[in-house]
């Protein structure tokens, strides 16, 4: 599978993250970077929990040091389904197998880009409900998850259209 295969048909849309979670071999949760803020800007009484999984928090700053400098930023914490790739069912073998390969892709803390068709809305949910639909590169590999997990056998080529290929 060539990785021009995953790229978004429409208008791309670019969102830097960091992982918070790898649910299974084709979802994985992601705090999606939204806004810079002065440092000034208080965290607010809620710990910075905005509503709607809209947070203020302090992350790594982009172009800075891994892990040393700190910058505070609106984020979005969203799940995210691999777009253009299907894994099999966390309930299976294969499906225990395939988010073990994932988390050796990307570990909690990584930074990812994200590539998707959709500006990031607070609702723009797929067919599944609250997920957004990307292609996700780990930034400091360079690797694209979906075409690897398709490349390594621990998901199929699916468009979302149809029986599920896995």
């Amino acid at each position: 599978m060539s990785s021009s295969s995953t790229k978004p048909k429409k208008r791309e849309y670019l969102y830097d993250g960091f992982v918070l979670e790898e649910h299974d071999g084709d979802t994985i949760k992601v705090c999606v970077l939204l806004r810079h803020l002065p440092k000034s800007v208080p965290l607010g009484q809620w710990g910075g929990d905005l509503g709607f999984h809209v947070f203020i928090e302090d992350r790594p700053a982009l172009g800075g040091p891994k892990g040393t400098i700190m910058a505070r930023w609106v984020t979005l914490h969203c799940p995210f389904r691999l777009l253009g790739i299907n894994a099999p069912e966390l309930n299976t073998p294969a499906g225990k197998d395939s988010l073990a390969y994932l988390k050796t892709l990307l570990k909690i803390g990584d930074r990812v880009v994200i590539r998707s068709s959709s500006p990031m809305k607070v609702v723009d949910p797929d067919k599944y409900g609250d997920r957004w639909l990307g292609v996700i590169t780990n930034y400091d590999t360079g690797v694209e998850i979906n075409a690897e997990m398709v490349r390594s056998g621990h998901a199929k080529v699916w468009d979302g259209q149809g029986t599920k290929p896995v």
